[in-house]
């Protein structure tokens, strides 16, 4: 049958979505009460990044950029997740609004996975094509990490669904010869919700103009341009850099001298290829999708949905980052296995039609749950992800709002900024551009005094290792430690300082106090106990 003249069937999409959405709002709500629990009836996402976001918009709602509100700065790797927050930046309803906002968008994102495995399955109709979408659909879950991106709180859950959205997009192009709407606003919306999303949206923008959709892709391409451009002209006009601290941070880009074509490997120089995703799967992915492309028993249309994704995963594997609690890759690979899904979806119908119903749906999960193998763990591990940013990120800003009440200086910005009027210098450089630059290009650490200085900062909190050397004049007051297995920070523990001797004296009294309030199984050490 010509691909054209398939139409999917309603209730192989509401098998495909309905199971699915009451299994995922089931796990979301399992780990929310595990999460409540474990935390002492406190809601806390799964990385501290996400509070950087919160912090970044809660001054956005009163008007200003950036977590200190005495200057302006760029922290965030998304344009639009900030702004998205920042009206819901007000008790109570802050600390739950990327969740709900993650939730709905999770369930969107699987109406998107939905339609396109009932698209791959069509014109098939009947009981055993239902189930099986169904189980395609409830496995991309745990495939795609959607349950895990709820519970960061950031915005790679819209990346996410933006993504899918994109991946569908194009399908429905190739089969019909249109370009929707929703195409274009995922094409323009993606590298505004990440940076990254470039690496989907200009291959696919090559796609239309081979696809024969010149003005489309022309005026597509100048809003993403005015868009993300406009973005770093906005940077610029506050007098920040053009491109915000943290993306800068992870290239090095606008901070350090290096050729671009050179990247890859400072990449894997700074993070070496650590997981079987980076070894394995996007490699041998890449080469499936390559020989798709290359071959001419496929139709020209699907050679190039083929080549458009082989470019997505070829410049995230050189260019993009991988991990951090699997985040960062999603969206590429999320990609990757729903285009896979489609283009070989003779071979899925082969499989419905010709093989028992057990049989088929044995298959399907055991490479389901192989290529879901990588992302999984997120679905037992979440709270304790949680309750270890609990107990570390959020006692360090109990510890700054309820005892020190001033200013202090961390590497982990995000909940220690967050719901704190004081100033928070961040030595790692992601709100101050100085300590970017000085932690790329500085070996003396006499830079921490200076900024300190100029802020009116006397308390570090701090990783050790972060840093070749700390000044000499800095006192040890202390060390916290986790109560639990260490999951996603950086250590399990975090040294407390002084920047002179006399705040070592008077900051006594607050630590004991701080030291008596912390929860079960956490320890703060001080010096000399």
């Amino acid at each position: 049958m010509n691909i054209s003249q398939e139409a999917p069937a309603k209730s192989t999409f509401r098998a495909a979505f309905l199971v699915p959405a009451l299994i995922l709002l089931l796990i979301i709500a399992v780990e929310l009460v595990v999460i409540l629990v474990v935390n002492d009836g406190h809601l806390v996402y799964t990385l501290d990044d996400t509070y950087i976001h919160m912090a970044l918009s809660e001054n956005i709602k009163r008007g200003h950029y950036g977590v200190n509100l005495n200057e302006v700065s760029s922290p965030s790797s998304s344009i639009l997740w900030p702004f998205l927050l920042a009206p819901f930046m007000s008790p109570p309803i802050a600390d739950y609004a990327p969740l709900v906002i993650n939730i709905v968008i999770a369930f969107a994102t699987l109406a998107v996975y939905a339609r396109l495995v009932t698209i791959a399955l069509c014109p098939c109709d009947d009981k055993e094509s239902n189930i099986i979408a169904g189980l395609i659909v409830l496995l991309l879950i745990p495939m795609t990490n959607l349950v895990g991106q709820v519970f960061l709180g950031m915005e790679h859950e819209l990346q996410t669904f933006l993504s899918a959205l994109l991946v569908l997009g194009l399908i429905q192009e190739a089969r019909t010869g249109h370009v929707s709407w929703w195409l274009i606003g995922a094409v323009i919306a993606g590298p505004l919700v990440r940076y990254e999303n470039l690496a989907l949206s200009l291959p696919a923008l090559f796609y239309l103009v081979l696809r024969g959709h010149f003005k489309v892709a022309l005026l597509t391409a100048l809003a993403v341009a005015v868009s993300v451009g406009g973005f770093s002209a906005y940077l610029v006009s506050i007098g920040l850099k053009p491109l915000p601290n943290s993306v800068m941070y992870k290239t090095g880009i606008g901070v350090i001298e290096s050729n671009f074509v050179f990247r890859p490997i400072i990449l894997y120089a700074r993070l070496g290829i650590k997981t079987i995703f980076s070894r394995i799967f996007m490699p041998i992915v890449f080469i499936v999708y390559m020989l798709v492309a290359l071959s001419s028993k496929w139709p020209r249309e699907e050679r190039l949905l083929a080549a458009t994704i082989a470019v997505a995963v070829l410049v995230h594997y050189l260019y993009g980052q991988i991990g951090s609690y699997h985040r960062l890759e999603m969206y590429v690979w999320l990609s990757a296995c729903l285009m896979l899904i489609y283009l070989f979806r003779a071979n899925l119908r082969r499989l419905v039609q010709n093989q028992p119903l057990y049989r088929s749906a044995i298959i399907i999960i055991f490479f389901g749950l192989l290529l879901a193998r990588e992302y999984t763990t997120t679905l037992f591990t979440t709270p304790l992800a949680s309750n270890n940013i609990y107990q570390q990120q959020y006692q360090m800003h109990r510890f700054t709002t309820e005892f020190l009440k001033d200013s202090v200086a961390v590497n982990d910005l995000g909940w220690v900024a967050y719901d704190n009027d004081d100033y928070v210098l961040d030595l790692m450089g992601l709100a101050s551009y100085q300590a970017l630059w000085h932690r790329f290009n500085t070996v003396d650490p006499s830079w921490m005094n200076d900024l300190a200085a100029e802020h009116g900062v006397h308390v570090a909190m701090i990783y050790d290792f972060r840093f070749r050397e700390l000044p000499p004049n800095w006192r040890r007051l202390g060390e916290l430690r986790l109560g639990r297995l260490r999951l996603v920070p950086a250590g399990d523990t975090v040294s407390f300082y002084a920047l002179d001797e006399e705040t070592a004296k008077q900051i006594q009294p607050a630590l004991s106090a701080f030291q008596q309030s912390l929860p079960p199984g956490v320890i703060f050490e001080m010096t000399g106990e």
